[in-house]
């Protein structure tokens, strides 16, 4: 079923631009979702990859619209909707070293997965799992495990200097200006 996909190694070091949405139409378009800055920018990043049953696939970009939220777009030998569907949710993945280098104080938000969220207070909150893009401002997905209790999900908006106080990229911490009542 997914001979229709050219196969490939995984890249040296992945990092996720985005991701496929769901089938558009019956000639096998889909919807794309960048999280670049700039929505456009996805297009600048080739190769694009993504990973289909552990299997790395090479995704050929073949047409591009832009839609208001989203863009439509086909890949190559994608021919209908029965085949673009199996695409659905998954990730649009690049090699970082395609990525513009950036300056001193920069970074990518794949480079933020994992740091550790410290609050003004001293309050350890958890580890950034994700972030979510809204219209407003983008929003920290923080997991944190208390004690044996499951898993608790914080989101907090990254609204520098109101409530990002401070980015430590050496010690991967992040300190915020939030304390969540946990229950």
């Amino acid at each position: 079923m997914f001979n229709i996909y050219k196969k490939c190694n995984k890249p040296n070091d992945p990092c996720i631009i985005g991701k496929i949405g769901s089938a558009h139409g019956i000639l096998g378009m889909v919807k794309l979702f960048s999280f670049t800055e700039n929505k456009n920018d996805i297009f600048k990043y080739c190769p694009w990859f993504t990973v289909k049953e552990n299997q790395w696939i090479i995704l050929h970009l073949e047409y591009k619209k832009n839609n208001k939220d989203f863009f439509l777009i086909k890949i190559k030998n994608i021919k209908n909707r029965n085949e673009a569907q199996l695409l659905t949710h998954c990730h649009i993945i690049i090699e970082k070293k395609t990525l513009p280098i950036l300056k001193e104080n920069e970074y990518y938000w794949n480079d933020l997965i994992d740091f550790k969220i410290i609050s003004d207070t001293g309050n350890y909150l958890g580890k950034i799992d994700n972030f979510l893009q809204t219209r407003s401002n983008d929003i920290l997905v923080i997991k944190n495990y208390r004690g044996n209790k499951k898993k608790k999900e914080i989101l907090i908006p990254f609204i520098e200097n109101e409530v990002i106080k401070n980015i430590d990229i050496v010690n991967k911490t992040i300190t915020v200006h939030w304390n969540p009542i946990f229950e």
